[in-house]
């Protein structure tokens, strides 16, 4: 960033770009070798990190309007997925302390979601949506005050896009449902602290998961569901009375969907289990 401070514009110097990735990529190495004692080094780093990041993104949000398909686009691309990596990495190996992270990162993280939000569908990045789901898979329970950030800035954008059809942002499902499931599976308090409208968009999330064809990803939709039936079963009395008054028609009706039709026949243990669960 202190060539930025001299000259924006120099940012854009493909060479500028190429070296930036090249130390990011050193980085996510040594992060992954020395794990959590990468952590006094990650703060010197981690502000300018966020101000790249924030910097490319509106970069490419803008190069995405004149023409998706600029040569430009692909090294910016590469880049800010690289950062996002190198924050994955520390995280998967650094588990000696969570609450380090949480407390130092975890606030300026939020920063990234609201890039993600504000950019438009093309120019979003499916790389952040893995990369909160590895967090929360590592430090899920203590997220629960970012959970609804993580709804609006991630969920409620990412759900519209591939809602049309099955198709379309195919790089985008996966990671879309491989976060809900952590959601489900790793934040549960913070989940079942969300307002209705919220909490019934993980449901109809995990539905659509388990409506796909291909079986990556309706697994995952039916693997979250299980979780979620089963963490519903062990809350409180009123959880268990809200929840199945509210959604039990509509999982059962969608269940029985998918498990009579001859192309999701490659999940029927899931389906049997979900079943046995909610009766």
């Amino acid at each position: 960033m202190s060539i930025a401070r001299s000259n924006v514009n120099d940012l854009m110097n493909p060479d500028i770009i190429k070296m930036a990735d090249f130390l990011i990529k050193i980085n996510q190495r040594v992060a992954q070798s020395v794990g959590f004692y990468y952590l006094a080094y990650l703060r010197t780093v981690f502000p300018e990190m966020l101000q790249l990041y924030s910097h490319y993104s509106t970069c490419i949000t803008q190069l995405v309007a004149q023409n998706p398909n600029l040569p430009a686009i692909k090294p910016l691309r590469g880049l800010l997925r690289d950062i996002l990596k190198l924050i994955q990495t520390f995280v998967e190996n650094s588990t000696q302390d969570s609450r380090i992270f949480q407390e130092e990162f975890l606030p300026s993280l939020q920063n990234l979601t609201n890039v993600y939000r504000d950019s438009s569908p093309d120019a979003r990045d499916p790389e952040v949506l893995m990369m909160i789901a590895t967090i929360l898979k590592y430090a899920g329970a203590s997220l629960a005050n970012f959970l609804p950030a993580i709804m609006v800035n991630l969920c409620e954008t990412t759900l519209p896009m591939i809602q049309a059809d099955m198709i379309s942002y195919p790089e985008f499902r996966e990671a879309f449902f491989s976060l809900v499931k952590h959601i489900v599976q790793f934040c549960i308090q913070g989940l079942f602290n969300l307002d209705s409208n919220q909490f019934s968009t993980v449901i109809l999330s995990i539905l659509w998961a388990m409506k796909h064809n291909k079986p990556e990803q309706f697994e995952l939709g039916l693997e979250a569901m299980n979780v979620l039936v089963e963490q519903v079963a062990g809350g409180s009395a009123e959880i268990r009375n809200t929840f199945f008054q509210t959604y039990f028609t509509l999982i059962l009706q969608d269940t029985l969907t998918v498990m009579t039709d001859n192309a999701h026949s490659g999940g029927f243990k899931l389906q049997a289990e979900l079943l046995r669960k909610l009766f």
